[in-house]
């Protein structure tokens, strides 16, 4: 709908009559392709400098969850340095592009990995390759396995990753209500770093394992107590 109000003459953007400075949008490259005739007039405008992207098309690579699966199989983890390879193995879950064949499991085994997947249900994590708001996102222990078998043949055809399950903290926090009720929530805190400098936190908590915004979870300011160097 938003794309449906804007038009561009070749040296401004506009939307609703307005000229557009700046487009802050998330702009997926499959949600793109499948809306060719609304999106064109955004395309153009940003190719010919028109507008400038905050999160511009040449960065779909970097949102692709495909790379964190990379980065643990071979071929491509021989190529990463022996120092990095050990930090990568203790900052991110084992992880695996779903595909039909052998594949490395946590264990170090060989083995066919739909199969495998179908099997550990309730130690893994599947997710769209592409996909926001962690509405493409399946948790293996909350659900059955045919809905589990389902969503893995799905992502076999349309592509997707495997992840292992990883434990999410939890605390006890005070609601926004009368008397400031406690109660627990699961919570997801990421640092922000531009250019290898540290610019602040992030955090979110959730009722669900799945903290996304838009799955209910909620953003939450984040304070350093005491004294810091």
């Amino acid at each position: 709908q938003i794309y449906r109000s804007i038009c561009n003459d070749g040296k401004r953007f506009l939307a609703g009559g307005e000229e557009v400075d700046i487009v802050y949008r998330l702009c997926h490259l499959p949600d793109i392709l499948s809306r060719p005739q609304e999106c064109r007039a955004l395309l153009t405008a940003s190719r010919t400098g028109a507008v400038p992207l905050v999160n511009p098309l040449a960065a779909e690579i970097f949102s692709h969850k495909y790379l964190l699966a990379l980065l643990d199989q071979p071929p491509w983890s021989g190529s990463v340095a022996p120092g990095d390879r050990a930090l990568i193995g203790k900052a991110l879950p084992w992880g695996a592009v779903v595909a039909e064949g052998p594949c490395r499991t946590p264990e170090g085994e060989t083995r066919d990995l739909p199969a495998w997947i179908s099997s550990r249900r309730e130690e893994l994590v599947l997710k769209e390759a592409h996909g926001q708001g962690g509405g493409d996102v399946m948790l293996g222990w909350t659900v059955d396995r045919a809905a589990w078998d389902a969503f893995l043949s799905r992502l076999l055809k349309e592509g997707g990753v495997v992840q292992k399950r990883l434990a999410a903290p939890r605390d006890v926090y005070p609601r926004i209500a009368p008397g400031a009720p406690a109660e627990e929530f699961y919570e997801d805190t990421v640092a922000y770093v531009f250019d290898g400098i540290p610019a602040g936190l992030g955090s979110r908590l959730s009722r669900s394992e799945i903290t996304n915004i838009s799955q209910g979870g909620s953003a939450v300011p984040v304070y350093a107590v005491g004294e810091t160097d």
